[in-house]
């Protein structure tokens, strides 16, 4: 939603890269972090912040492996966890 307000604003190339000094995380925001700042074609970031919700989704469980035993409780809280870290970013 921020990220869409700041488009308008600024225009489609914008990236939330643009608006900080320092962005940092671990584990998942490792990940995030690393999309959003991540240099593409003219030293721009690769990725908006639209594009992270689907490429976690299909690489995660290559990038993060769990146990076979993992239930369906687990995974749900994963994902509510992955979902709360990113609003919080978002918000911040």
């Amino acid at each position: 939603m921020y990220t869409m307000k700041m488009q308008e604003l600024d225009g489609p190339e914008a990236r939330l890269a643009d608006y900080f000094d320092v962005i940092s995380g671990t584990s998942t925001g490792g990940l995030v972090t690393a999309m959003l700042t991540a240099p593409g074609k003219n030293n721009r970031p690769l990725f908006a912040a639209k594009d992270i919700k689907p490429f976690y989704l299909e690489h995660s469980p290559k990038i993060f492996p769990q146990q076979r035993s993992l239930s369906f409780i687990n995974v749900v809280v994963s994902c509510m966890h992955l979902c709360l870290s990113l609003f919080i970013f978002l918000i911040i």
